[in-house]
């Protein structure tokens, strides 16, 4: 059985209310997709922040790896900043944590439910098109590295490209594996921190040759990814109906910083919503 015939089309288009977003998850959690929620259309989607053309053209005119400074000077400083920073030489928990607190990483965030993506989709830039991918890992991972299923953080592939965003030494037989590996590998990791848990966290991880490539330009069958759109005018209504579904900032960021942006953001939605509702109430 191929990738190409164990998953059926799925319909495309618009979302324009969360019970449609319902249906599509329906169809697509049979498959095993993974989602993204971006909030507008960037030049490079589905690109790690390290690798974006803004990232390299700055390492570029510092003559710096960029990559390489991200991750040890965060290494360097985070310790006196947190009670229980990760063991200096597990690079794979600094990774997660890097990518946890924002630093550009070569991870790129997915889902597994698509209701979080669409929050992401609808969150920010409300004068701006929302977009919501889905992709199956496994058959990302048959296509790049011949293994049809989602991989783990012990997998060889996963920590040689670990240690090669830290800048270790790799072995003859790691840079033979990379040198063959053309696709970014989509692993599930051990739940680290509680907005992993709560925003049902997975990632592809990403290398420099590779890292410049959307996924969809990277998988062989159309039937292994989607992509949807949301208009400007619906994010605000698609946000209130996520929300009353218990999908909103404090539930995704289990943290004191995610609890007040909730708020406010509980606050903006009553002012939209009250200001469309006056300007319908006037006499024509």
């Amino acid at each position: 059985m191929t990738t190409g015939d164990i998953v059926k089309p799925i319909k495309t288009g618009k979302i324009e209310k969360v019970k449609q977003a319902v249906e599509l998850a329906t169809d697509a959690k049979r498959a095993g997709f993974w989602y993204r929620g971006e909030p507008r259309e960037y030049d490079e989607p589905l690109t790690p922040v390290v690798f974006r053309s803004e990232w390299r053209a700055r390492g570029l005119a510092l003559a710096k790896d960029l990559e390489q400074f991200f991750f040890h000077e965060f290494k360097r400083k985070a310790p006196a900043m947190i009670t229980a920073p990760p063991n200096q030489k597990n690079n794979f928990k600094w990774l997660l944590l890097m990518r946890h607190h924002g630093t550009p990483t070569r991870l790129l965030d997915w889902s597994e439910n698509f209701l979080v993506a669409l929050y992401f989709a609808v969150r920010d830039y409300r004068e701006e098109t929302g977009i919501v991918w889905a992709m199956r890992a496994a058959g990302l991972n048959l296509s790049g590295c011949d293994k049809h299923k989602v991989l783990d953080e012990r997998d060889y592939i996963v920590q040689t490209l670990v240690a090669e965003a830290a800048g270790g030494q790799l072995k003859l037989e790691q840079k033979q594996k990379l040198e063959l590996l053309n696709y970014p590998p989509a692993f599930k990791p051990t739940i680290h921190y509680p907005r992993m848990r709560a925003q049902y966290g997975a990632f592809t991880i990403h290398r420099q040759n590779i890292g410049y490539k959307q996924i969809n330009e990277l998988l062989p069958s159309p039937r292994e990814w989607y992509r949807w759109t949301i208009d400007p005018d619906v994010k605000p209504v698609i946000e209130s109906q996520l929300a009353a579904m218990g999908i909103t900032e404090d539930r995704l960021f289990p943290e004191l910083d995610g609890l007040s942006e909730s708020l406010q953001r509980e606050v903006r939605l009553k002012e939209q919503f009250a200001s469309k509702a006056e300007v319908y109430a006037r006499p024509g």
